[in-house]
């Protein structure tokens, strides 16, 4: 498999690495055209992720504002153009179309098919804070390349994976406040430290550094090391 574009190659390697090469397809078509559909297309049952990724540098030397305004839009919002456009052609396709045109995993019907929208968008620098909701045809996880390491790491089977994006999803639509203070990998460790599930009996929550200290807990070493031995083991076999 080539890439023209580094970014995409990362998230491709990520999602085999998760996912299983199976369900992960790379530049898939199309349904009625040689156009690509979008990056990466994960079919599993019946959910469907639909992957899109751009990499553009922030001009730290522009105006605060203009340069954000500008980064978000080349990295952020055309994406999410894709991947909105990308769920419309898949409503009228049966099957995955993979980049070489031939058939790969059949799709759920429309009406079973749980759609997750993520866009990966790299080069901010950390000058840009991110913001994961509805764009206006659907919630859209918008992430950066140190978050997608860390989460598709810690969430390294597809239940895992998607069981996140779900419950993240059912966050947003209940309303609750969400503030989140650093990356979203404090997000993720609020989740993980309250047993896969996010605490539903507060109205707001606040999410502060929850990864450093996560990440420093003793028993999460602990188990990163026997992880660390597991997926040797993995590679021998």
């Amino acid at each position: 498999m080539s890439f023209q574009d580094p970014t995409e190659e990362l998230v491709y390697k990520l999602c085999q690495r998760s996912f299983l090469s199976l369900w992960s397809y790379a530049n898939p078509r199309r349904t009625r055209s040689n156009h690509e559909l979008c990056d990466v297309l994960v079919a599993c049952d019946r959910d469907v992720v639909i992957f899109s990724v751009k990499s553009c540098t922030f001009d730290a030397s522009e105006e605060s504002v203009v340069a954000v305004k500008r980064w978000w839009k080349k990295a952020v919002e055309a994406p999410i153009r894709q991947i909105y456009g990308a769920e419309r052609d898949l409503a009228q396709a049966t099957h995955v179309t993979r980049s070489d045109g031939t058939q790969g995993l059949p799709l759920p019907p429309v009406a079973q098919r749980r759609v997750h929208r993520v866009s990966v968008s790299l080069g901010s620098n950390g000058f840009v804070p991110f913001s994961s909701r509805d764009f206006g045809k659907g919630f859209v996880h918008v992430f950066d390349d140190d978050f997608l390491n860390i989460e598709l790491r810690e969430l390294d089977t597809i239940t895992d994976f998607l069981g996140y994006l779900r419950a993240k999803e059912n966050l947003a639509s209940q309303g609750s406040g969400l503030v989140i203070q650093g990356g979203e990998e404090n997000l993720l460790a609020l989740y993980l430290f309250h047993g896969r599930s996010f605490p539903n009996d507060l109205p707001v929550i606040v999410v502060g550094d929850n990864w450093n200290r996560f990440a420093a807990n003793p028993a999460y070493a602990r188990r990163v090391t026997t992880d660390a031995s597991c997926y040797s083991g993995d590679g021998l076999i």
